[in-house]
């Protein structure tokens, strides 16, 4: 029996049981979190709560227009920083604002 690297076990096994998805949006959502509160300190952390990550779009809640519109404009950076941190392992298309 060929030994097998402890990635490739994890991978299938996540796989097989259906969790890979849900391993994948836990990282995207980390990752959107750590790049909010790296560019706005603790006060993006307050403004800015990240939701949940579905069909490639990142979903994020602010609590006021200001913090909607700097993610808006900032958007391409952001999600491109993200994509980065994640080793481009996990496609985030967008960013979606929910209530």
């Amino acid at each position: 029996m060929a030994l097998s690297s402890i990635k490739s076990l994890l991978t299938r096994a996540l796989t097989q049981h259906g969790i890979a998805g849900g391993v994948e949006a836990a990282q995207a959502i980390a990752a959107m979190e750590e790049e909010i509160e790296k560019r706005w300190g603790e006060d993006g952390r307050r403004g800015i709560t990240v939701k949940y990550f579905k069909n490639g779009a990142i979903a994020v809640s602010c609590t006021s227009s200001v913090w909607a519109q700097e993610i808006q404009l900032k958007g391409k950076e952001i999600l491109e920083a993200v994509r980065e941190n994640l080793g481009n392992k996990v496609e985030i298309e967008r960013v979606r604002f929910v209530a």
